[in-house]
């Protein structure tokens, strides 16, 4: 059976729950043809991208669904793009408070889906 992770984020800032992890929690341990490992990160920029590595590094998965709270948004949205960078205008739960800084030093400013996102989200009235 193949494998995906899925991510979601501590509460933060004024939200005593965060979305993702309702979310997180509601999905099953079976989503065919996946094994869904589920994974709580903190809202702590430099130790969620540690947690999530150290996953990455000790166990093989076929896709990653990474969830997370955009309180400004009305509905769901799906990204194709993840930039190479932790800015906020809030600070973290440790209250660190980056400005443009790289997650990953000397990677690259941007990493792509390799998922056709148009494609599989055509009838999603929202996206």
């Amino acid at each position: 059976m193949k494998r995906i992770l899925v991510t979601a984020f501590e509460p933060f800032h004024q939200h005593t729950v965060n979305t993702s992890m309702l979310i997180l929690a509601r999905l099953p341990h079976e989503i065919v043809p996946y094994h869904v490992t589920k994974q709580v990160l903190p809202v702590i920029y430099k130790t969620a991208f540690e947690q999530l590595e150290t996953t990455l590094d000790n166990q093989q998965f076929d896709a990653i669904c990474l969830l997370g709270l955009a309180e400004n948004r009305p509905h769901i949205t799906a990204e194709y793009l993840a930039l190479n960078i932790q800015h906020s205008t809030l600070p973290d739960n440790q209250n660190n408070l980056p400005n443009h800084d790289p997650i990953i030093t000397n990677g690259p400013t941007t990493l792509q889906s390799n998922i056709d996102l148009k494609t599989h989200l055509t009838n999603n009235p929202y996206n």
